[in-house]
């Protein structure tokens, strides 16, 4: 069985301020059983990187949070924490990117539970030279009803679709992994597009003539968010980061916008709202609960399209 290839395992901890301290322990647990399960497929052992700003957490908190819930996690990693001032969740995960010294960078979020298997899926593909990405699939944890209705009606698939997935355009942000040279030479392109910034970056890799590989086997598992508040302020926060996409597929005119907005909501708001009527058994909805579970799905995409909207009149 041949090595894997040196790796940087890149981890925000800007999601920490609002996950649960639960999902904090399971990530940092399971990410010290995954490096302990593959630590005979690495010629030197992966570096872990957790990155964050010191303005909002401590080196010493996060020191703190990995002796009491990954006390061997450096017996299998190399592990360090990376102050960087003043970024964002997506400017810690390119800075993780761009200060690692490994073949291939991982992106984990804190607050994510890594399943059996999940590295040795995401790294594997990197033995074909033109694979430059691989992205991994990631579905929401079920715990209650909150976490139900956000598994229904959120961007993610559910946990028994992850082979239904498999080929689609699907860039999690939370779950990726891209050959450091590369990404070096070709960053993605817009830190303000957020998450469909990552999006365009695979089409920029199918451009430049190279490939990348969906991996349903490379599997984690988001933490649902704490409140349903949490849940629609996300949706609010995606409407600019959507507005940035509009442009880059109709243009910066102000109507093209809106009304790319508005067809756009409506698709994705509708089904949302249909896989919480015809999914709900795949994640244990009781039929009393659905009409709960629409009226957030409904506030979470339609906070978003409130949101782009604004966007489109401002700009």
């Amino acid at each position: 069985m041949s090595a894997l290839p040196s790796v940087t395992l890149a981890i925000e901890w800007d999601n920490a301020r609002d996950a649960s301290v639960r999902a904090i322990e399971r990530h940092l647990a399971s990410l010290e059983a995954e490096l302990a399960r593959t630590r005979a497929r690495f010629g030197a052992p992966p570096a872990v990187a957790y990155l964050f700003d010191p303005s909002s957490t401590s080196a010493r908190e996060i020191e703190r949070a990995l002796a009491s819930h990954a006390p061997k996690l450096g017996d299998f990693a190399r592990v360090s924490l990376r102050e960087v001032a003043g970024a964002d969740y997506f400017t810690l995960k390119a800075e993780g990117i761009r200060g690692a010294e490994s073949e291939v960078v991982a992106i984990v979020d804190c607050d994510t539970a890594i399943e059996p298997g999940w590295l040795e899926a995401l790294l594997a593909p990197f033995s074909e030279d033109e694979i430059v990405a691989t992205t991994g699939f990631s579905f929401v944890g079920i715990e209650g009803f909150l976490s139900r209705a956000i598994a229904l009606a959120w961007i993610f698939r559910l946990e028994s679709e992850a082979r239904d997935a498999h080929g689609r355009n699907r860039f999690h942000a939370n779950n990726f992994a891209v050959r450091t040279s590369y990404f070096r030479a070709h960053p993605w392109s817009a830190p303000a597009g957020g998450k469909k910034g990552l999006a365009q970056f695979l089409r920029d890799i199918e451009a430049n003539g190279k490939r990348w590989l969906r991996c349903p086997d490379a599997r984690l598992r988001h933490a649902p968010h704490e409140s349903a508040w949490q849940f629609v302020l996300r949706g609010w926060q995606g409407g600019a980061a959507q507005d940035w996409s509009a442009q880059r597929r109709v243009g910066t005119g102000r109507a093209a916008r809106g009304s790319y907005a508005l067809r756009d909501g409506a698709r994705k708001g509708g089904r949302a709202l249909a896989r919480v009527v015809t999914k709900r058994r795949a994640v244990g909805l009781p039929l009393w609960q659905v009409p709960a579970a629409l009226a957030l799905a409904a506030a979470h995409w339609g906070a978003r399209l409130v949101a782009q909207l604004i966007h489109v009149v401002r700009s």
